[in-house]
């Protein structure tokens, strides 16, 4: 019981979390997917969200297994074999009690009001527009505008299309999230991100490579001992370089009437963050420049890569969007990445 609670309480300090808060659990229902024959799907209204979507019903038992039997316990599905471990939950009237009303505790933690470096966070476009009118300026909404002409103009992040007869049937819809920050120099910084909680589980590793760092450790040594330089470098907007295998789209909102296209069907052609393939999408992106490049990945960690100079090695370790580059002149790396594959 501690361990669930406390570990669903600081889950929102987690750096980089994607947050879905849900409003309610709507229904249940046999999975639909053939992969899934014999489990479970509960649907649940999102919030901030129109449209409900169904779910994995071992996804939600994990992240929120409170809410779950509680739910159990109305539509008095505790004695049904698929809902049997509810009563785990359920035995003990005060203690499940106590941990309904942590859950309770912890989505109203979620809502609190947010700052960077004294700087009110927005949760939403609409939050966004209402505080630059209160502080009189435009900071968020320049934010919000540089990030849409950045996905759509400069990185072709998205395809328009004129109606939804357009679309293939196995086109899936998905909602646009905007979350937003203030850098430490006071930058305010909007992205927008895809709703990948509402698509299916993929079928293959969705996750981008990290280098081992007992080989970067040797790495080191080498480096030193063959008088390296050592250079470390981020790809911005890494995961928008790639092009997403999901067959997606998504309707463009009032926000993006800076662009005159409010309304607007979209097909998400680029890897948007948030979908569940775009980690691997740029991984390999990455990986297939490197080899272009003339590196092959070790042996014993596929996200380290070394290329033959003749007359030495050099090195490169990848840690999803960043590099660690092991050569005589690392800033040649880098200027051909810049120049040959727009990094």
């Amino acid at each position: 019981e501690y361990e669930e609670l406390i570990n669903m309480i600081n889950r929102p300090d987690e750096d980089g979390v994607e947050l879905w808060d849900f409003e309610k659990i709507l229904n249940h229902r046999w999975s639909k997917d053939p992969n899934r024959k014999g489990k479970m799907d509960i649907q649940m209204k999102w919030a901030g969200y129109q449209e409900p979507t169904w779910e994995p019903m071992e996804a939600i038992k994990k992240d929120d297994s409170v809410s779950l039997a509680k739910y159990a316990q109305d539509m008095k599905l505790t004695n049904n074999s698929r809902w049997k471990w509810t009563n785990a939950y359920l035995r003990r009237e005060k203690r499940f009690a106590r941990m309904l009303k942590q859950v309770h505790l912890y989505k109203k933690k979620t809502n609190t009001i947010k700052y960077n470096f004294g700087i009110r966070i927005p949760k939403s476009i609409k939050e966004a527009m209402m505080l630059d009118k209160l502080n009189g300026n435009t900071k968020w909404a320049d934010s919000i505008e540089v990030e849409l002409r950045a996905l759509y103009e400069e990185h072709k992040c998205f395809k328009t299309v004129k109606n939804k007869s357009e679309l293939p049937k196995e086109y899936k819809y998905v909602p646009l999230l905007w979350v937003f920050a203030v850098k430490f120099d006071l930058r305010h910084r909007a992205r927008c991100v895809a709703g990948g909680h509402v698509t299916e589980d993929l079928e293959f590793d969705i996750y981008s490579g990290v280098v081992d760092f007992e080989t970067i450790r040797i790495a080191l040594v080498a480096a030193i001992l063959t008088q390296l330089e050592i250079l470390a470098a981020d790809i911005s907007s890494a995961y928008i370089q790639a092009i997403t295998i999901e067959k997606i789209y998504t309707i463009a909102g009032p926000e993006w009437a800076v662009l005159g296209l409010e309304g607007t069907i979209l097909i998400v052609y680029k890897a948007l963050y948030g979908l569940k393939a775009s980690g691997a999408m740029w991984h390999r992106k990455l990986a297939d420049n490197l080899r272009e490049m003339g590196f092959k990945p070790c042996t014993v960690d596929h996200d380290f890569y070394i290329r033959d100079m003749k007359t030495h090695y050099e090195y490169l370790g990848v840690i999803v969007d960043d590099l660690l580059i092991f050569s005589q002149n690392p800033h040649k790396i880098l200027d051909h990445m810049k120049e040959h594959y727009n990094y």
